[in-house]
């Protein structure tokens, strides 16, 4: 019978397993070192275990997990815009493989969320430390990635295993770009925002379709892309914002002329910018629609 990391409620536990047959090796992702390491090891096995359904389907034959961690994309754009929002629109785990890295898109209870994607060794340029204390990614097609909340205990080990595998893993990584969107679906390779996936006709949406509801009304477009208390907070704060409006006319406290330039600006400011925000957020990666079936990546030719 096979091993389940559910059964389990203590890393140590994990570590002493012998001949498991599972695609980790434990010895590294656990790591026992510090203080710090070992309070990491506990929220790893977590992770694991919220992520082992997924990861079974998605881990090409032979590929094996070295090192999984989590941490935050820093973007000030998106800070500015988005607020707290953008922490858990940014939140990933890492999963570092012989063959890749996986980042996820995770709930709070480290749990999948809709984005996935991959990142060859090969597309990474560099990796090391950030000065405060992050970890910074400059990738192959010239883009940087900034990461923050990694644990202190992970951050010299993701640099060894980049520096380690991006040039023996090169000659076969093909073309060098960048992160590469993943069908939440059947975790295939998505080149650019198609409507459905070429491999398994699973549906996505369209941050074209999110940008319109939100210019239509604050809050549909982030409700459509299942961002739903943070959308319903946007049209509650948007249906505060006209109420207020039209009693302003209906009470004759503005002429108008002036209820008018106020209608103009708060539609610019508040349906023209959450479009451009939303539609922006629909873009971070491929968002699922209706549903496909999920095929088992062990029965799949590797990439």
């Amino acid at each position: 019978m096979a091993v389940s990391l559910k059964e389990f409620r203590r890393y140590e536990d994990v570590l002493a397993l012998k001949n498991h047959g599972l695609p980790y090796r434990f010895d590294q992702i656990f790591r026992t070192d510090s203080w710090g390491a070992k309070r990491a090891s506990k929220q790893k096995l977590k992770i694991l275990q919220g992520f082992e359904g997924m990861l079974t389907r998605m881990l090409r034959p032979g590929e094996e997990v070295y090192c999984v961690t989590y941490g935050v994309r820093n973007s000030l754009i998106e800070q500015q815009f988005l607020g707290w929002v953008a922490y858990y629109l940014n939140r990933r785990v890492f999963v570092f493989t012989t063959q890749r890295v996986l980042l996820f898109q995770y709930k709070g209870t480290y749990q999948p969320d809709d984005l996935k994607a991959e990142l060859p060794y090969a597309h990474i340029a560099q990796a090391k430390g950030s000065l405060l204390g992050g970890l910074q990614l400059k990738l192959a097609d010239g883009r940087n990635m900034v990461f923050s909340g990694m644990p202190g205990s992970d951050r010299k080990t993701v640099v060894q295993i980049v520096t380690a595998l991006r040039e023996k893993l090169a000659a076969a990584a093909g073309p060098k770009a960048g992160v590469v969107n993943l069908c939440p679906h059947c975790y295939q390779a998505v080149a650019g925002f198609p409507a459905e996936c070429a491999a398994c006709h699973g549906r996505f949406k369209s941050a074209r379709t999110a940008g319109l509801l939100s210019l239509l009304f604050p809050g549909l477009g982030d409700t459509y892309l299942g961002h739903r208390l943070f959308g319903t907070m946007e049209i509650i704060g948007a249906a505060v914002m006209w109420f207020a409006i039209v009693m302003a006319a209906q009470e004759e406290s503005m002429d108008a002329a002036g209820a008018a330039v106020m209608v103009v600006i708060l539609f610019v400011l508040m349906h023209g910018v959450d479009a451009v925000v939303t539609y922006h957020v629909g873009r971070k990666g491929i968002y699922p629609a209706k549903a496909a079936p999920v095929p088992d990546r062990r029965a799949m030719p590797a990439a």
